[in-house]
């Protein structure tokens, strides 16, 4: 017995329907593509972009909120604010436990947010202060983002507030260049803040999605 052959319309219809899954296929492949290049792109956002500068007028606070956190009478003093959940955090904190503070300079780390793998120990245990802060505190005090490094002269006039890196990649701080030169009496530029967001609006503005940062 002969099956029926498909008439002519049926079978138009069939390439139809195959032309219209492939069609369907691309679409969905061109999708996600899309959400996996702003996925990446996102991730990456804060070591490519150099967020906005600190507020200069605005650091009067910070010294008055080191004294409230236990701090003594400061002379020249650093101060290191690194945030907890900055991919760059980890190696900036182990190049800082390294070399130590500089002589007859305070230098007190600033860890923004959750402490977490023994900082407060290793950080003491190389001389630094460590004191930990939350996103708001830091926020108040005029900073928005991190790692930045701030430096001051004994009367408490601000030598450098920026940057450690000259390059987004974040791998080779320059800080203790920076303050070599700072000492020689040289005019130093400040570096772009490669980094994370820290303050609620920069966090909305460079990752309104929530795909880096948590809440």
């Amino acid at each position: 017995m002969s099956m029926p052959m498909a008439t002519a319309s049926e079978a138009e219809r069939s390439v139809r329907s195959g032309a219209g899954d492939g069609a369907g296929l691309k679409i969905f492949l061109g999708t996600w593509a899309l959400l996996c290049a702003c996925l990446l792109g996102a991730l990456s956002m804060g070591h490519v972009v150099a967020f906005p500068e600190p507020e200069r007028d605005r650091l009067a606070g910070l010294l008055a909120a080191l004294h409230e956190f236990g701090g003594d009478a400061p002379g020249r003093l650093a101060v290191h604010v690194i945030a907890s959940d900055c991919s760059c955090t980890e190696s900036l904190f182990r190049h800082l436990v390294e070399h130590g503070p500089v002589d007859d300079t305070e230098e007190v780390i600033l860890f923004v947010g959750p402490e977490h793998r023994g900082k407060r120990a290793a950080s003491r245990a190389a001389g630094y202060r460590f004191v930990n802060i939350a996103h708001e505190e830091l926020e108040a005090l005029g900073l928005e983002s991190a790692p930045v490094l701030a430096d001051f002269a004994a009367d408490g006039r601000i030598r450098y507030l920026g940057g450690y890196y000259d390059h987004p990649s974040a791998s080779n701080p320059l800080d203790l260049r920076l303050r070599t030169a700072l000492d020689r009496g040289e005019r130093v530029a400040p570096l772009p803040i490669y980094g994370c967001a820290v303050s609620a609006r920069l966090r909305e503005a460079f990752d309104p999605l929530g795909l880096l940062y948590e809440s």
